[in-house]
C-alpha cells in the first residue's frame, strides 16, 4: 500500500510540474498592468516633458524575459539609448523615430492627404525598403513582445479599409510570427470621425484588427482588453466603445 501511495505521489509531482512548466510556457505574459505600466512611463518620460501632444502612435519592443517583469526598472533598462530628446528632436522634425527599441510618429501633412501615425510605422516609404516596424523586429534581441500603441484608436474609414490605399491591415502581417499572447494593439481615444460611423460598424472593424493583434484600451488608471476570450457579441456596455 505504500509503495502504491508512494508511486501515486510521484505521479501526481509530475503532472503538477509539467502543468507547470506549460504554464509558463504559454502564459499570456503581456498583462493589463504591465501594458499600463509601458504606456506610462513612456507619456512620462517622452510624451509630457517635450510637451509632445496630439496623435502619435509608437511600437515597443522586448524579450520575453522583459515583458514577463516589465516595470518601471526594466522599462529605464530596455529604452536607455532611446532617449527622450533624440525622440522629441525627430518628433518636432516630422520624421519617424526609429531606435533601437521603440519606433514613433505623428501623423504628418502631406497637402494632399494626411499620412496617418500608423501608417507611416509601417509603410515602406519605398517598395525595396523594409518600414521602420519591420526593421526593429529584425533587429536583436529576438523579438518576446510587441506594444503597438496609438494615441487615438484606428479610423474605419482609412486605416482599417482594406479598399484605401493607405490602409495598415495588409502590413499588420509584419507581426504574424508573434503570437497573440504576446502582442497587443492599444489605444485611448476614439477617433472623432468614426463616432459619425454606426457601432456594428466601428465594431466589425476592430474585430479585424483584433485577429491580428490583441485590442486594447487604456486609460489614465488600467487597460481593458476588447474581445476577452474571443468574445465579438456585445459591444454596447463594452469600456472600449466608451464616450463613442
Amino acid at each position: 500500500m505504500d509503495i502504491q501511495v508512494t508511486k501515486l505521489i510521484g505521479h501526481v509531482t509530475l503532472v503538477a510540474a509539467i502543468l507547470f512548466a506549460f504554464d509558463v510556457h504559454t502564459g499570456i505574459c503581456i498583462t493589463d498592468k504591465r501594458i499600463h505600466t509601458a504606456v506610462q512611463y513612456v507619456l512620462n518620460k517622452y510624451l509630457n516633458p517635450h510637451q509632445i501632444k496630439g496623435q502619435h502612435a509608437y511600437i515597443l519592443k522586448f524579450t520575453q524575459e522583459e515583458c514577463n517583469t516589465l516595470n518601471d526598472n526594466v522599462l529605464e533598462g530596455v529604452l536607455e539609448h532611446d532617449t527622450a530628446t533624440k525622440v522629441a528632436k525627430a518628433l518636432q522634425n516630422g520624421d519617424v523615430y526609429e531606435g533601437t527599441r521603440m519606433v514613433i510618429a505623428k501623423p504628418k501633412d502631406n497637402k494632399n492627404y494626411m499620412e496617418h501615425a500608423e501608417y507611416r510605422l509601417l509603410n515602406p516609404i519605398k517598395a525595396n525598403q523594409k518600414s521602420a516596424v519591420q526593421k526593429l523586429l529584425d533587429k536583436q534581441p529576438v523579438n518576446g513582445c510587441v506594444i503597438f500603441y496609438s494615441l487615438i484608436s484606428p479610423c474605419v474609414n482609412k486605416c482599417l479599409n482594406t479598399e484605401n490605399r493607405r490602409e495598415i491591415m495588409r502590413y499588420m502581417n509584419v507581426f504574424d510570427d508573434i503570437g497573440n499572447n504576446y502582442k497587443v494593439f492599444v489605444y485611448k481615444l476614439i477617433y472623432n470621425v468614426v463616432k459619425q460611423l454606426q457601432k456594428e460598424q466601428v465594431w466589425n472593424s476592430w474585430k479585424k484588427l483584433n485577429q491580428k493583434m490583441p485590442l486594447y484600451r487604456c486609460d489614465l488608471r488600467d487597460c481593458f482588453q476588447c474581445f476577452p476570450r474571443g468574445d465579438y457579441t456585445v459591444f454596447d456596455n463594452n469600456v472600449c466603445m466608451k464616450d463613442f
